[in-house]
């Protein structure tokens, strides 16, 4: 009964995730499946798990945005300036907009905290890129 409530937890916080738009590579969403099922539901490993996640979605955060800033005419254009902006106030958020689930300080509440994280971190990365999409389509064709 003690390892069912965890597998349970974790099936009810998984459906409790909106869907993304892209969502991770595939290869990223392959390493994670393999790195969950390794942590035969528990939870401290399975938060690992989605701590390489967020990190390997931070990195294509990071690639979205330089090229959504090359095709938007460089950081010191108008668009580039705003945008510059939008991104300092969205890593603020990222910062604050999660830190309700570790308040209680127990295992699951920090995994549900790190699956809002790696959320957050995946959803802007989507979003980036569409962004970069509009304005090298937009602005920059070729």
């Amino acid at each position: 009964m003690s390892l069912r409530l965890p597998i349970l937890a974790l099936a009810a916080l998984t459906l409790a995730q909106p869907a993304l738009a892209e969502g991770p590579t595939p290869e990223a969403q392959a390493e994670l499946d393999v790195c969950v099922e390794k942590a035969g539901g528990a939870d401290l490993a399975i938060k690992d798990c989605y701590v390489a996640l967020a990190n390997a979605e931070d990195a294509r955060l990071n690639a979205n945005w330089e090229q959504l800033i090359k095709a938007a005419g460089g950081k010191n254009s108008d668009v580039g300036a705003a945008l510059l902006n939008e991104q300092r106030a969205w890593i603020a958020y990222k910062e604050a907009a999660c830190i309700h689930y570790l308040a209680r300080g127990g295992t699951l509440d920090r995994l549900q905290g790190q699956l809002c994280y790696t959320d957050l971190i995946t959803r802007r990365a989507d979003e980036l890129a569409e962004l970069a999409d509009f304005y090298q389509e937009t602005y920059s064709p070729e």
